[in-house]
Order: C-alpha cells, then structure tokens, then sequence
C-alpha cells in the first residue's frame, strides 16, 4: 500500500490518498481510497468551488489533480509515479463550453468534458464523462461520476479512467 498525506498548497486542508489499495480475498481489482478533512472555502459566505480528478493512466501514473475558485484560484496536481515518486506541479483545467449538460432536477449546468494540461509531464489530457446523469445534491449540488482519459503524456499516447467532481458552471 503507498499512502501519501498531503498538505493542500492553501493551508489547513489535508488529504490522505491510497490511490493502490488492495482488496481483499475474493475481490478483483483495485481502488482508489481517498480521505480528506480540515477546512475548505465556505460555500455561504463566498463564492467558491472546485474540480477534482484522480486519473489512473495507463502507464501507471495516478494523477490528483484540483482547480480551486474563489477569492483566488489555486490549481495543482499530485502524482505518484509507479516507482513511488511523488511529484507536487501546476495544472491547467479547461472545460468544453459545448460539453455541458443541464441537470433535470437542479437546472443546474455541468461541464462533461475538460482539457487538462500538466506542463511538468508535457501532457494534454481530455477527460470525457461516461453518462450525463451523475448529480448529487446533498449537502449541495455537484456533479460526481466516472470518466475516461485519453491524450499525451510525455510525449506517449495514454488513456485511462478518473472520477471526477466539479461544481456547476456560472
């Protein structure tokens, strides 16, 4: 099992991710295990929200990635090379304005595509939805569902899977 704590590049906030965790016997597979605590931006006193991903690429490299807006905007991605590297960078997340789904319950519209660009990696990622219908409304009202990853990474083809998490777009 390798587990990384990680401090977020905004302060308190902290996260502890087993992107390699195994099952137990019986069960195939593996799973990503994620836990997170400590403050986040108060949604009812400012303006704020985020898109995260944690993409499992093809060549073995798990990709955290989190774009944070509100008073200011902090983008970065976590990565745990297969090795055991672990590198802290920059990332640059753009969604498709053609990509976006409107929500039935909430009206709500979601972006179901985005470019994702890591420059340390010299990657180019497009991350695709699998199914529009993935709102959650409680305790607010998000998107959270799978989707698949294609694109460059340095300078190779790759693919992949994440689960991704993003607030409604303005």
């Amino acid at each position: 099992m390798r587990q990384r704590r990680i401090q977020h590049p905004h302060g308190g906030h902290h996260r502890n991710s087993d992107p390699r965790r195994a099952h137990p016997a019986g069960v195939h597979g593996e799973s990503w295990f994620d836990r997170q605590w400590g403050p986040l931006p108060d949604r009812q006193t400012q303006p704020s929200s985020w898109t995260w991903m944690d993409l499992n690429l093809s060549n073995g490299d798990k990709v955290s990635l989190w774009d944070q807006r509100g008073k200011t905007r902090n983008a970065f991605a976590t990565i745990l090379s297969p090795d055991g590297t672990h590198t802290v960078t920059t990332v640059t997340t753009a969604y498709d304005p053609s990509s976006l789904w409107t929500s039935p319950v909430s009206g709500n519209r979601y972006a179901t595509r985005w470019t994702v660009t890591i420059p340390a990696r010299h990657a180019t990622l497009t991350v695709t939805v699998t199914a529009d219908n993935q709102e959650l409304l409680a305790p607010f009202p998000r998107y959270e569902g799978s989707a698949k990853v294609t694109g460059t990474y340095g300078g190779h083809h790759v693919t992949g899977y994440t689960y991704a998490e993003a607030f409604a777009v303005k």
